[in-house]
């Protein structure tokens, strides 16, 4: 049983959603020149216990209630001056859940997201656990179709995700003409290819407590 409830959002998520887009990286740039994101639908899910008077404030968190005081974890370092440290609730089950569904439903599907941190030639990329391309100094992380495991979805996107935002596109390539390998280094021409074809894209809000999904209506 789901643990969230869609939400349907309007025309503020979609100037979210064009604002990260506009930062994001070429594959961005390139969604913003070919997708008319006006014929598209954004959604979040939140659980039950979820602010809604806070549903179009996606710059910040606390959207999901904190947990109760007896999970709170209280410090007392060397200085003697006590703290207090209170653990975030998250909602990413919707984003895994909607990118193993599309995943699953054709082996062209592909996700796609972004790393803006990483420098394809940072020491710390070779020892991921995700697969990459590259292109000039961008790196992007992907997920071919097919059946995808929890674990997988995780390691992809937590290993694209940054502490201020997560940009993806779920997309596909035709698979006679273009085909993704782990490390390869792409061109531009497939990246226009993924940004065209773009049925869904991510992005997180809520200072990173969840996230919203722009649908493409028009196919």
């Amino acid at each position: 049983m789901k643990e969230y409830k869609e939400i349907v959002l309007g025309a503020a998520a979609l100037k979210y959603i064009r604002g990260h887009l506009t930062h994001g990286l070429t594959l961005s740039k390139y969604i913003l020149e070919y997708l008319d994101l006006e014929t598209g639908q954004c959604a979040t899910a939140l659980p039950e216990e979820a602010n809604l008077e806070k549903i179009n404030d996606f710059e910040s968190g606390w959207i999901i209630p904190p947990p109760p005081e007896s999970k709170w974890h209280r410090l007392t370092p060397e200085d003697g001056v006590p703290s207090i440290l209170i653990p975030v609730n998250t909602l990413h089950s919707y984003l895994f859940d909607t990118i193993r569904s599309f995943l699953e439903a054709s082996p062209e599907h592909i996700c796609i997201s972004e790393n803006a941190a990483a420098h394809p030639s940072a020491p710390w990329l070779q020892r991921r656990k995700s697969h990459i391309v590259t292109f000039q100094k961008e790196v992007y992380t992907f997920l071919l179709g097919g059946q995808r495991s929890n674990d997988e979805i995780k390691v992809a996107i937590y290993g694209a995700e940054t502490a201020w935002h997560l940009i993806g596109a779920m997309t596909s390539l035709p698979d006679d003409k273009y085909i993704l390998s782990d490390g390869q280094k792409i061109n531009s021409d497939i990246l226009k290819t993924l940004a065209a074809r773009t049925e869904k894209i991510f992005v997180s809000a809520y200072d990173g407590e969840a996230y919203i999904i722009w649908h493409n209506k028009s196919i």
